[in-house]
C-alpha cells in the first residue's frame, strides 16, 4: 500500500478506535518529534515549570528565520522580559545577543520546519554555553509585503534539550494579525505563559496526538 493510503487509513480508524498511538505514524510524517524525543521535553518542561520563580531564564531578542531583517527586532527582548518578570519569572534575565542559528527556508511544513528549529537553538546552545539555566527564543516569520505570517517560541535548557515549542501562524490570529514585531512576540508569550501552567502531556502529547 502507497504511503499516504497507509496515512489516510491512520486517520480515519484511529478516531473510531480510540487509539492515538495508530496516529504517530501521520504526527512522524507531518514532522512531529518521535515518542522518545517526546518524553525527554516532558522531563524538561517538568524542570522549567517547577523552577519558574529562580531559574535564569535568558530571552534573546526575536529575529527574523527567514534572514529578512538581519539585525533581528531589538525592541522585543525587554517587552517579553517585563512581562515574564511580572508573572513570576524573576530570574528572567535578556541579552542582546542574536543566537548563532543561520537562516533558513520556511518550506510548506510549518510543523517539521519549527521542530527543526528547536533542535538547531538547543545545538547552539550546548556548544556556545551562553549564560543562564534556559533559553527563550522567538522567531517572527513575514511575507515579502512585510506582513506577519508566523510566530514561533522555543525553551531549551542549559545542555540544549528542548523544553517548550509552539507555532502561531494565520489559522491561530483569527484575523487579527500583530501589527509588528513587538506584538507577534507578546502574544506568542503569551501562548507560553498559558502552557506552563498545563500537565506535560498536554504540551507534548503522547506519541505527538494531542
Amino acid at each position: 500500500m502507497h504511503r499516504t493510503s497507509i496515512l489516510l487509513v491512520a486517520m480515519l480508524i484511529a478516531p473510531a478506535w480510540g487509539c492515538k498511538p495508530m496516529l504517530y505514524p501521520v504526527a512522524r510524517a507531518f514532522g512531529g518529534p518521535s515518542e522518545g524525543e517526546l518524553k525527554r521535553c516532558r522531563v524538561t518542561f517538568e524542570r522549567l515549570q517547577a523552577g519558574r520563580g529562580s531559574l535564569r531564564l535568558q530571552v534573546s531578542p526575536a529575529v527574523d528565520p527567514v534572514g529578512r531583517w538581519k539585525a533581528g527586532y531589538p525592541d522585543t527582548v525587554d517587552a517579553q522580559v517585563q512581562q515574564l518578570r511580572v508573572t513570576g519569572w524573576s530570574g528572567c534575565i535578556a541579552t542582546a545577543t542574536l543566537p548563532g542559528v543561520e537562516p533558513t527556508p520556511l518550506g510548506r511544513n510549518q510543523m517539521r520546519y519549527s521542530w527543526n528549529r528547536a533542535r538547531a537553538y538547543g545545538a547552539w546552545v550546548a556548544g556556545s554555553h551562553p549564560e543562564g539555566d534556559f533559553h527563550l527564543f522567538t522567531e517572527v516569520l513575514t511575507h515579502p509585503s512585510g506582513a506577519i505570517i508566523g510566530i514561533h517560541l522555543y525553551v531549551v535548557d542549559a545542555s540544549g534539550q528542548v523544553a517548550y515549542q509552539r507555532l502561531m501562524n494565520s489559522h491561530h490570529f483569527g484575523g487579527n494579525t500583530p501589527a509588528d514585531p513587538r506584538d507577534a512576540a507578546l502574544r506568542i508569550l503569551w501562548v507560553f505563559m498559558r502552557d506552563i501552567d498545563r500537565r506535560a502531556d498536554e504540551v507534548f502529547p503522547p506519541y505527538g496526538v494531542g
